[in-house]
């Protein structure tokens, strides 16, 4: 694992290598994590194109203590058509959600390097503190095990 400082207000990033819940390595090989002053960006590796090979991809926001705040997803509904969408919890379950309407939110995905970079603005962020830890789960279809990377270490916000 890597801290860096980045940024001129010293934003915190952290990548963080992906694994399987089971044996194996799983569909995401790394995941670098950003809190940024005005973002929350996260770029996920290992995963293929949306629909086509990947199938689900989710981003959380947790507070110091592992709570999720946030959960930033995309997923493949009816096999073809990629949808993303961010939610809030207040209790920390995602069964209890609440979708976040945010203009600027955004789920990308890099030809040249085939990575997801989902960014969360912070003015979407109301409830997340300052320093947050980031945790990644995804997988590709006909994955076994799927992927997660994370959490990392608690990144203060830039």
């Amino acid at each position: 694992m890597t801290v860096l400082g980045v940024g001129a207000a010293n934003a915190e990033s952290q990548t963080v290598k992906g694994n399987s819940p089971g044996p194996g390595s799983g569909d995401i090989t790394k995941a670098i994590a950003n809190n940024g002053a005005k973002t929350v960006t996260t770029q996920v590796f290992g995963l293929g194109r949306a629909c086509t090979k990947a199938r689900d991809l989710s981003v959380y926001v947790e507070n110091r203590r592992g709570r999720i705040l946030y959960h930033a997803q995309g997923v493949c509904s009816a096999g073809t058509d990629w949808s993303t969408n961010l939610y809030y919890t207040s209790t920390g379950n995602i069964s209890d959600e609440k979708r976040v309407r945010c203009a600027k939110f955004a789920f990308t995905r890099s030809k040249a390097t085939g990575a997801f970079t989902v960014t969360m603005p912070r003015g979407c962020l109301d409830n997340a503190p300052d320093a947050v830890k980031v945790e990644i789960e995804g997988s590709n279809w006909g994955s076994a095990t799927g992927g997660h990377a994370g959490p990392t270490k608690l990144l203060k916000r830039g």
